[in-house]
């Protein structure tokens, strides 16, 4: 989808949404899960209210990309249980907001996902939950014991000693730029990107200086 009229780049509003993003749409956020927190509280068991707030016992993670071409910027945000391991703390929960363009008091929520059904707005959500009218879904679990890797059972012969690891003696054979996410190796070199929805994905792959690809990854067409 970046490969089209726009040429190999991805447009603004079809950026993940990283940190400096994920800090501008925070108020809208806020605004929005403030405004219903009694309601997530009995539907889901958690609520949020910003990062640094302590009432706040819930998070999210907002999905990407957020536009296919560019002139809008639409992302659904999923709730989870924060915590210990909270990509396995998952709710029925879902928020939609626009954060198209690069002013923030313009970011505004677009409807509400619960047990698959869709409200439009935040009065919609709350009429529907006062009457009587959501079908509640499981809540995600309080308890963390399953996925804590505690010991059960005695050790195994051998089993207390250090497990076998990887040592560079003369030092890396390889080149890292972490914030550029570019990597040299023997000849070769790249940039690398990755997120949870289209993977890794591998960059200006060259060899000995030749572009070998352009791009070598994952996401589908």
């Amino acid at each position: 989808m970046y490969n089209g009229v726009n040429g190999p780049r991805i447009l603004f509003n079809g950026r993940f949404p990283d940190r400096a993003r994920s800090d501008a749409m925070e108020p809208i956020v806020i605004k929005t899960m403030s405004a219903i927190a009694d309601i997530t509280l009995d539907l889901v068991g958690f609520a949020y209210y910003g990062r640094s707030d302590n009432r706040t016992n819930g998070t999210y993670f907002p999905s990407g990309p957020t536009s296919t071409d560019g002139s809008t910027g639409i992302i659904w945000t999923a709730l989870r249980r924060a915590g210990l391991a909270t990509f396995d703390q998952p709710s029925d929960l879902y928020v939609s907001y626009d954060v198209g363009g690069t002013d923030p008091s313009l970011y505004k929520m677009r409807m509400i996902l619960y047990n698959m059904v869709l409200y439009h707005s935040i009065d919609e959500f709350r009429q529907a939950w006062s009457q009587g009218k959501i079908v509640k879904s499981p809540r995600p679990t309080s308890h963390t014991e399953f996925l804590r890797k505690d010991r059960k059972g005695p050790i195994r012969e051998l089993e207390d000693r250090l497990a076998p690891t990887v040592v560079e003696l003369e030092g890396k054979r390889y080149k890292v730029d972490k914030r550029n996410r570019y990597v040299e190796y023997l000849g070769w070199s790249f940039y690398t990107r990755f997120d949870r929805d289209v993977g890794i994905q591998f960059y200006d792959i060259k060899f000995k200086g030749e572009r070998i690809l352009y791009e070598l990854s994952l996401q589908g067409r």
